[in-house]
């Protein structure tokens, strides 16, 4: 991929942990992606003092070019076996970025599993509401039936 191609985001520590979230440019598609991430680490009571884990063929957080890619849910991405990175409340634009402004929003596939739950419980609920209330009806006129009045 060209430099045009792909932007990175470096999160560093003092201790020297470094972080890179690198997004790529699908150009046929016009879709960016969360292409790879890549960890440094130093733990200095460990065995090992030193941890790295790297992946270069991720495919998240993906939205279309000039759009930005917007998920409430928590994402589970794993890097490595060892290492994963656990994602919530992400709101990103890699590309064509206009101003210091979001692009239309893309948002993930868990946010949108999340909407049909209250629909579902609301349409149940009215369900409900509607056989109550015709079998409260066809009460009262059975009730009528037998009775006169004086």
């Amino acid at each position: 991929m060209s430099p045009t191609q792909q932007v990175t985001l470096e999160l560093q520590s003092e201790t020297s942990t470094f972080l890179a979230f690198q997004f790529g440019k699908n150009a046929s598609s016009s879709r960016f992606f969360l292409k790879e991430i890549q960890l440094n680490m130093t733990l200095p009571d460990a065995k090992v003092p030193t941890f790295q884990a790297s992946n270069s063929s991720l495919r998240a957080l993906q939205a279309t070019v000039g759009n930005s890619y917007k998920c409430n849910a928590e994402e589970h991405i794993w890097v490595t076996e060892a290492f994963s990175v656990n994602i919530f409340k992400v709101w990103v634009q890699a590309f064509q970025v206009e101003g210091d402004k979001f692009g239309s929003v893309e948002e993930c596939q868990l946010d949108e599993n999340n909407m049909l739950i209250p629909i579902a419980v609301g349409g149940a609920l009215a369900g409900l509401v509607l056989i109550v209330l015709i079998a409260y009806l066809i009460g009262r006129k059975r009730s009528h039936a037998g009775y006169q009045t004086i």
